[in-house]
């Protein structure tokens, strides 16, 4: 049907006079269209255009035109469609599911990209089973949203609608996908027996992958390769696929036990939890070389921790100063502080004062980059006398100032009004 028939077909005429001038020749009259597009959605969504509420026939038909007619758009992020199809995340009707199974294979993919996270966002059984069909007839967009992840986590429920067609035909999101069955997993919505189809995928895919990140493994040479981009998204998507497989009752553990000579220690981790659980006890080496690692000793030992294997984690990371390490390592690995795992981190004092919730203590550290020049960072607060394990506080931060410019007292005093001025900004407001 032509475009402007089917908006003329909606009874609401205020979506009428939103839409169609859309679809006009003229891009001046289209960008004004937009904006008053944009304005109109946001006030719909906060409950203030009530005039634009939809009626049973015209909730069908608004998904019907989001997925079929092509607006003219500047970009792919500035799609008329987008803007009120998006609407739909917020809203729950069981004409949706039906509608967008109606219309999937006839949409482009970025329309199929708002159908499915609306779809992810239903929380109802015939939803997540019409996603469950799409997914398998026509495989997942090329372009995700974050946001589809996380309604679909919202949704583990119905996870066993998804499987195995979700693994098998997830592409380069397969790391969002394993995130969603552990999830799934962790809450006891997933049947690993619905797993079973993917088998030799999993094995054929991890043993392929394996070979490919054999090449990049460096030992004794620093840390900031693993944080290399080409590095670091073959290993995210390898770590996936060795989770995934892992998973999978009856499956070989051969590349498990090949992977056990990587030396990056967030795989080796994996690794580990792979084989416990698949009922194998991991090498006390590599369960050392991950504890020894700032960036994968908390996430370890709370991985060994759920397990009940706390017996595996080494007793000389087990301290204060291993844990405070750990959390400020995660805050400098950051993409917008270091990038990576410092090369050098050494506990030079700690500091001890009054919050609201009481006595507590920071602590200031020398860590080092790449190329060896050194500088100062500030972690906590902490409790005076923490339980052994993961620490975490509100204050992780670094100015870049450089070790040797300054004492140990000033580069503390320096950061802490640092982290008090950004407090003090963000009140005023």
């Amino acid at each position: 049907m032509d475009a402007t028939a089917l908006i003329g077909r909606l009874q609401n005429t205020g979506w009428c006079a939103l839409l169609l001038p859309l679809l006009n020749a003229d891009k001046a009259v289209r960008d004004a269209a937009y904006v008053a597009l944009e304005n109109a959605v946001s006030g719909w969504e906060r409950g203030h255009r009530m005039d634009l509420n939809l009626s049973g026939e015209d909730l069908p038909l608004l998904i019907e035109i989001g997925m079929t007619v092509k607006f003219p758009a500047s970009n792919d992020w500035n799609r008329p469609a987008h803007k009120f199809m998006f609407a739909f995340v917020k809203i729950n009707h069981p004409w949706i599911a039906r509608t967008i199974a109606a219309h999937f294979a006839a949409a482009d993919d970025a329309q199929r990209l708002d159908a499915i996270t609306i779809l992810a966002a239903q929380r109802t059984e015939e939803a997540l089973r019409t996603l469950g069909t799409l997914i398998e007839q026509h495989g997942l967009p090329a372009r995700m949203y974050a946001r589809f992840f996380w309604e679909l986590n919202e949704s583990c429920e119905f996870a066993d609608l998804l499987m195995p067609q979700l693994v098998l035909r997830a592409g380069r999101y397969l790391p969002g996908v394993v995130d969603f069955t552990n999830v799934a997993l962790e809450r006891g919505k997933l049947t690993l027996d619905k797993l079973a189809p993917a088998r030799a995928f999993a094995e054929q895919h991890a043993a392929e992958m394996l070979g490919r990140v054999v090449p990049y493994q460096r030992a004794g040479k620093g840390t900031r390769w693993r944080s290399a981009e080409e590095y670091a998204a073959l290993s995210h998507a390898f770590g996936a696929v060795l989770d995934l497989l892992s998973m999978i009752p009856g499956a070989s553990t051969e590349t498990l036990h090949a992977a056990t000579a990587l030396t990056d220690p967030r795989l080796l981790s994996i690794v580990v939890a792979g084989l416990l659980r698949q009922g194998v006890e991991p090498p006390l080496g590599i369960v050392r070389t991950a504890a020894a690692s700032h960036a994968t000793r908390a996430p370890l030992y709370r991985m060994l921790e759920g397990r009940g294997r706390l017996d595996l984690f080494p007793a000389e990371f087990i301290t204060f100063e291993a844990f405070a390490a750990s959390h400020i390592a995660a805050w400098l690995a950051y993409p917008t502080e270091l990038g990576y795992d410092p090369e050098l981190l050494e506990l030079e004092a700690t500091l001890r004062g009054t919050t609201d919730e009481g006595e507590r203590q920071w602590c200031l550290w020398k860590f080092a980059n790449a190329d060896g020049a050194t500088f100062a960072a500030v972690s906590g607060p902490y409790d005076i006398d923490p339980p052994v394990g993961p620490l975490s506080g509100g204050d992780a931060f670094s100015n870049f100032a450089e070790w040797d410019a300054a004492t140990p007292e000033q580069h503390l005093e320096s950061v802490l009004e640092t982290l008090r001025d950004w407090r003090l900004a963000r009140e005023l407001r």
